[in-house]
């Protein structure tokens, strides 16, 4: 439907003053958390007992979660480890090496700044890559 010309309902302006953002900013003098920081000698609400109760339920599955998770994390590893040196030309093992080289080049990437400040600059001498030797096993014929 086309937009209307005037209003559909007629404005009531609120007698309470809960609405208004100056009164409401006013009052927020006296709360607990002004700035990030709590007012010394704040009354303290009803609710504080409760919500240390409950910071303590959520630490305590955090902690339940998180070695749960320490567990997992360490047999995954002790699987990568045990991949990597019975077939260190398979998928698991290319793909570790693939992981380390992508870290290593972000890293050298993020430190390039650092590298410049400190006074390296371009270096004289570079770094080569490892790659396999094939050339002294290969005859010619």
């Amino acid at each position: 439907s086309p937009p209307t010309s005037k209003p559909t309902i007629e404005y009531i302006e609120p007698t309470d003053d809960s609405l208004d953002p100056v009164v409401n900013e006013e009052k927020t003098e006296t709360e607990a958390f002004e700035d990030g920081k709590q007012i010394p000698n704040a009354a303290t609400g009803p609710n504080d007992e409760s919500m240390e109760e409950w910071e303590e339920e959520v630490e305590e599955e955090v902690k339940k979660v998180g070695g749960f998770l320490s567990f997992v994390f360490m047999i995954l590893m002790i699987y990568t480890a045990y991949q990597m040196s019975e077939n260190p030309d398979g998928i698991c093992a290319s793909l570790c090496r693939l992981v380390i080289t992508v870290i290593g080049c972000i890293l050298k990437i993020m430190l390039i700044p650092f590298k410049y400040i400190i006074g390296g600059g371009r270096p004289s001498g570079g770094h080569y890559m490892a790659t396999p030797d094939y050339g002294r096993h290969m005859e010619l014929t």
